[in-house]
């Protein structure tokens, strides 16, 4: 169990509660909003190579963002079983607590700053995709 109180833990929950439920709306109105956008629609009628490119283009930023974002909402509920399971706020590397200074900029947090910074420096030169 973390060292924090039952104040800060449930603050540090209802933002991430209210920021899962942001996101899904979000999440919802961009995934209708993309079906609603044909691609003839976005490159005309008759494309020629430029009007093809700009609407493929498009569609690849709106799935990266989509993407962005459905990441996000996996760190927030993972966040919120760790809550349920009594282990937020907990180091993943060195079981260590978690400052709630951190927690209250980094709500989703693993790994407290030195564990973080460590992962961050071990794999910076990391170049697989991502998506």
């Amino acid at each position: 169990m973390s060292n924090l109180t039952e104040e800060q833990l449930q603050s540090l929950k209802n933002r991430l509660t209210q920021r899962a439920d942001e996101l899904r709306e979000v999440i919802h109105e961009e995934s209708a909003r993309s079906a609603g956008e044909q691609f003839r629609d976005l490159a005309g009628s008759v494309p020629d190579e430029g009007d093809q490119s700009v609407a493929d283009m498009l569609i690849d930023v709106n799935n990266a963002v989509i993407g962005s974002q459905l990441a996000e909402l996996r760190d927030i509920q993972s966040a919120l079983e760790r809550i349920n399971e009594g282990s937020y706020g907990i180091c993943m590397d060195c079981g260590q607590d978690i400052a709630y200074a951190r927690l209250a900029v980094a709500s989703t947090a693993k790994r407290c700053t030195l564990c973080q910074t460590q992962r961050e420096r071990t794999y910076a030169n990391d170049s697989r995709a991502r998506l």
